[in-house]
């Protein structure tokens, strides 16, 4: 990531382009960004790490006391990892620190100084007040004597002081630093360095009683005192608090170029420092909850970026993080990247939110809506098995999401029965999205049987609603391998019964079809085509007639819907109030015989009616049809199938209107003579 942030950060053709006063801000982000990357990079090493056996400056005094002080001072640093960790921050700023800018190539003197020092030297005259006399570089801080007097020396420029303060920073110097810092980075800088030479000096200090180049020559005759380890672990406790003090007080110290110190960034840094990674992320996932951090900042997207890559980075080298932050810290970032349409990343991260990660990527699946087609569908769900996700379980979840949802939109089914005479409207998108979130669970053969029992549940709904075409449009997205599912066994069959009830209903369209056609055969010169026309016809009400009377008397969704009493259907038939309040407190099974009743309550009238009005347009044609119209009547009144029960639902086709059209049926059967109206049906 470090990498990466610098990689953005240094491409010039942002910079460059038209809009890049409205980049520079990003620009600004990813170099922090890269600059914290860098910062975990320098300090995580040592802490995950066991550190190597050293000696302490104590035994190699004791062993040479002439040891180099530079070799001291490895030691010393060697021995405190506060220490060390504080000089790699150093080095860190150091490689993270802008550019400095070139000094101006001169000869060591202002132009005008020169240029006015050589015109007085040529023509003898003398200089004017305030000028240098001679051409020296101790010219501007001596006084008038001729050489540099004690108290020049004190007589140093504000950038000297700082150079110097710099090159040896000290607690003396630390103000001059101090008010020299512009920037968060200066103030950083400033303290550590004075923190860690005044370490060293301080332990230096220590070692002069035994060190020749601390001490002199006495120092080689005398042994050095070792303290008791205890007396110097509460010097080095005593000194880390110190340090972590002054660390702390940099949280609102003022700068006056570049980020604020509690910018997020700043504020990341100086916890990565105090090694306080858990609270930083417990800090920021705090902020999302109670909106200190705001979707409509405009470094969101980058800081949600950073912390969810710290948890997984830190996850990474089994440093301990709360589950609970990062999953708040997680799902903030996937929002982000839904938001910017990253879909092929959201695999990625939901895979890092363990035991959540199913939901949240079927979340996601849910959340793409119609927007993709099938083959992007797919893509996305197959996407989760490239990041250690179940596709199986993530399927099944974004099935049933995606129902709750379209549920949601499109309500309970209410009475009274829907007609389905009237030309329907085509499907609007609430119902598109109910119909294909069966696509999550038929794109592989191990969850078909989750599709079977999702699909019922879905063709329920349709037909329940009197939307036949939405229901057909749903059976073609299924796999034949349905259709040989064999458990559980009451919706395997009643899987069967829709497919049945459907295969019925395209042989009623062939029906009608073939009867429009009859005009056109009468006007026909040929007898042989309007013969096999009329056969096709024929051959056509057969099939429609055997298919439907095998539904009403084959317990067509009967066996799924028997109650208690064993009487099918009859509280919900005479009793609608109790219907009504039943909706929504009904248990499952029960709703589903609620629905599956509605089904047969709209469908066995209506087939019932549309068979006999193709048997009755059809007598004149086809004679025996009008007594099959008449049979049909001694069918629906057999009180072993009980049809005339799927009559008495308000709003869906009438007992009444059936008993008319059997009134004109048998009228019919006296068109052609006689007054025997049953004549029809007991005649040869």
């Amino acid at each position: 990531m470090h990498h990466v942030c610098a990689k953005y950060a240094a491409n010039r053709e942002l910079e460059d382009s038209p809009n890049a006063r409205n980049l520079r801000r990003e620009i600004d982000l990813l170099r922090l960004e890269s600059n914290t990357w860098g910062l975990l990079q320098a300090v995580m090493p040592a802490r995950k790490t066991d550190p190597p056996q050293t000696r302490s400056p104590r035994e190699l005094l004791l062993e040479n006391p002439y040891t180099p002080t530079s070799t001291l001072a490895q030691a010393i640093m060697d021995a405190s990892p506060l220490l060390a960790e504080l000089v790699v921050v150093r080095e860190w700023l150091h490689e993270t620190a802008p550019t400095p800018v070139p000094p101006e190539a001169n000869t060591g003197y202002w132009k005008f100084t020169k240029h006015t020092i050589m015109q007085g030297l040529r023509t003898g005259h003398g200089q004017r007040d305030g000028l240098v006399s001679e051409i020296d570089p101790d010219a501007v801080n001596r006084g008038d004597g001729a050489g540099l007097a004690a108290d020049d020396a004190t007589n140093l420029s504000d950038q000297e002081r700082l150079l110097y303060a710099s090159l040896a920073p000290s607690p003396q110097t630390a103000s001059l630093l101090k008010s020299a810092s512009r920037t968060w980075e200066d103030h950083l800088w400033a303290e550590i360095s004075v923190i860690c030479e005044e370490k060293e000096s301080m332990e230096l200090g220590k070692l002069a009683a035994g060190s020749f180049w601390e001490g002199g020559v006495d120092a080689v005759e005398k042994t050095v005192q070792d303290l008791p380890r205890w007396i110097q672990k509460e010097h080095e406790e005593a000194w880390e608090k110190e340090v972590v003090r002054t660390l702390e007080g940099l949280q609102g110290v003022a700068v006056l170029e570049g980020p604020s110190a509690d910018h997020a960034f700043h504020f990341s840094q100086l916890l990565i420092i105090l090694d306080r990674t858990s609270a930083l992320l417990e800090s920021f996932s705090n902020g999302l909850q109670d909106g200190t951090h705001s979707k409509l900042d405009s470094g969101y997207g980058s800081m949600c970026r950073f912390f969810a890559h710290l948890c997984l980075f830190l996850q990474m080298i089994d440093t301990p993080v709360p589950p609970a932050v990062t999953q708040v810290i997680l799902e903030s970032y996937l929002e982000v990247l839904e938001e910017a349409g990253e879909r092929e990343l959201i695999a990625l991260y939901a895979g890092a939110l363990g035991d959540n990660a199913v939901e949240r990527y079927a979340a996601f699946l849910v959340s793409l809506a119609l927007s993709p087609n099938y083959d992007e569908r797919r893509l996305a769900l197959t996407r989760a098995s490239e990041h250690g996700l179940d596709v199986e379980r993530v399927a099944v979840a974004a099935a049933e999401r995606t129902i709750e949802k379209a549920f949601l939109a499109l309500g309970q089914l209410q009475d009274p029965l829907p007609s389905i005479i009237a030309l329907q409207p085509p499907a609007d998108e609430s119902e598109t999205f109910l119909l294909r979130s069966i696509e999550w669970t038929t794109f592989m053969e191990s969850t078909y049987n989750v599709a079977l029992e999702q699909a019922t549940v879905i063709l329920r709904y349709f037909l329940g609603a009197g939307r036949v075409h939405n229901a057909q449009s749903l059976l073609a997205l299924l796999p034949n391998e349905l259709a040989t599912i064999a458990e559980p066994e009451e919706i395997a069959t009643e899987y069967l019964h829709y497919r049945q009830f459907f295969v019925i209903w395209d042989t009623i369209a062939r029906v009608v079809d073939c009867q429009s056609q009859e005009s056109s055969y009468a006007q026909s010169s040929s007898r042989d085509a309007r013969n096999a026309w009329l056969g096709e016809y024929r051959n056509l009400i057969d099939q429609a007639y055997d298919q439907i009377i095998k539904l009403l008397t084959t317990e067509w969704l009967v066996s799924d819907v028997e109650n208690v009493g064993g009487q099918r259907g009859r509280l919900f038939t005479y009793y609608p109030a109790l219907f009504a309040h039943l909706r929504t407190s009904l248990p499952p099974g029960d709703r589903r015989r609620r629905e599956l009743i509605r089904i047969r309550q709209i469908f066995v009238p209506e087939l019932i009616l549309r068979l006999q009005y193709i048997l009755h347009s059809s007598r004149n044609l086809i004679p025996e049809n009008l007594k099959r119209a008449l049979e049909l009547a001694n069918i629906v009144a057999d009180s072993r199938y009980k049809l005339y029960e799927d009559f008495m639902n308000e709003g869906g086709r009438t007992l009444a209107g059936y008993l008319g059209t059997v009134r004109q049926a048998i009228l019919a059967g006296l068109e052609h003579g006689g007054s025997d109206p049953f004549r029809i049906v007991t005649g040869p």
